[in-house]
């Protein structure tokens, strides 16, 4: 509507420049095509403006100005032409509303994790003040995820930050985010897919946008159009939006997709024992001496192996090992080093080179009797994908 208006200027403009021509015959055929010409060129400019919209329920008055001569001499009262009759028309309201998430990638979660949001922008692209009611669509399993990966699994205590944008202006946009926890039973690359929905209202009202012309009585008199200003028939209602994720083409909704993707670890842990010594068969524990298989006999020496793999994304953080020592056994503390009879090889340790730890407590990683009653306990190991890490120790047999 812009282009009408500034069009007329540029008619003014175009008459004025005619009425210095000397043959107004050559004003006729010339000017006006000149005239419609360069309303032509300015037109497509104006419409390229992004989302410049005249307001809903603005009136637009056009009137047009003829000057003419007859025997040379300027007509019309005081030789000043004529004015056309006015052209008179409401602006009507165009209804677009867009929903996209702002995340570039799934969003990471981990087993138990809490409140993980999931990012969306809603855009009101129409010439009105809207207000927008929101929800949210937990898809069903195998619904393909925006960035990659399929809906797997149903995340729990799930949120939205607003249940609905009161007042948005045109060109404006809010954000919008999901919350949800991740159930503590969750494998690695596990996928939950969700959507955010906006459904466009009339402002001030719980009343639906659904198509053109839609409750136009809520428009007139409301908070968009002034009671004293146009009637229910003067006003189009227009609904432009595109097909969202979950909604259709001009439906007066719009929805986007997001997901969340498990990283979790998944370790293996297991324990093996071999006899490294015995009375019987070894001279010598230390070096350590024997001849012919050593045997589980009263007063041998058996070391005990517990491994820890990792065969998933997550790196697993913080892992503890505690491990008793059997009433049948007695600790052997010099197992490794003089009282260090505990040994961790863990690629966050020592560079990933195995490493002695005292028995006491102190600022290593291990300790025995002290942290867990009568237990070996080795702390601060980290095991990330395909890693694997060992800790060690020995006990005599009594």
């Amino acid at each position: 509507m812009k282009q009408e208006l500034r069009g007329c200027g540029l008619f003014n403009s175009a008459i004025f420049a005619m009425q210095k021509e000397k043959t107004m015959k050559k004003q006729v055929l010339i000017g006006a095509p000149l005239l419609f010409a360069a309303v032509g060129i300015l037109a497509p400019a104006l419409a390229g403006a992004s989302n410049n919209y005249t307001p809903a329920c603005t009136q637009i008055n056009n009137t047009a100005h003829v000057s003419f001569k007859v025997g040379g001499v300027d007509q019309g009262p005081s030789g000043n032409g004529l004015d056309s009759t006015t052209a008179s028309f409401y602006v009507g309201v165009k209804v677009n509303v867009s929903v996209a998430s702002t995340d570039s990638n799934n969003v990471t979660v981990y087993p138990g994790s809490t409140a993980a949001p999931l990012t969306f922008t809603v855009t009101n692209n129409g010439n009105a003040h809207q207000k927008y009611a929101l929800s949210y669509v937990a898809e069903v399993n195998g619904t393909p995820s925006p960035f990659s990966g399929s809906d797997a699994f149903n995340s729990t205590g799930v949120t939205l930050s607003s249940a609905a944008i009161a007042d948005l202006a045109p060109d404006a946009s809010q954000t919008i985010t999901i919350s949800a926890d991740t159930p503590l039973s969750q494998t690695d690359a596990q996928v939950a897919v969700y959507a955010l929905k906006a459904q466009t209202q009339w402002l001030g009202t719980s009343t639906d946008v659904t198509a053109d012309g839609s409750a136009k009585g809520s428009v007139i008199g409301g908070a968009l159009c002034p009671a004293a200003g146009p009637g229910t028939a003067d006003i189009d209602v227009v609904v432009g939006d595109g097909a969202g994720s979950d909604d259709g083409a001009r439906d007066g909704a719009h929805s986007a997709r997001d997901a969340y993707q498990v990283t979790a670890a998944n370790l293996t842990i297991q324990k093996s024992s071999a006899v490294v010594y015995d009375p019987v068969n070894c001279s010598s524990y230390s070096p350590l001496t024997c001849s012919g298989a050593v045997r589980a006999i009263p007063g041998a020496v058996v070391e005990y192996t517990i491994q820890i793999a990792n065969s998933a994304n997550g790196t697993a953080t913080n892992v503890t090992v505690k491990d008793a020592i059997d009433s049948s056994l007695s600790f052997y503390a010099d197992g490794y080093a003089s009282t260090k009879g505990i040994q961790v090889t863990s690629p966050n340790i020592n560079g990933g080179a195995p490493l002695a730890l005292s028995n006491g407590s102190d600022a290593d990683q291990g300790d025995f009797n002290a942290t867990n009653a009568g237990a070996v306990t080795v702390t601060g190991i980290q095991v990330a994908k395909d890693d694997t890490a060992y800790v060690k120790f020995r006990a005599s047999i009594k």
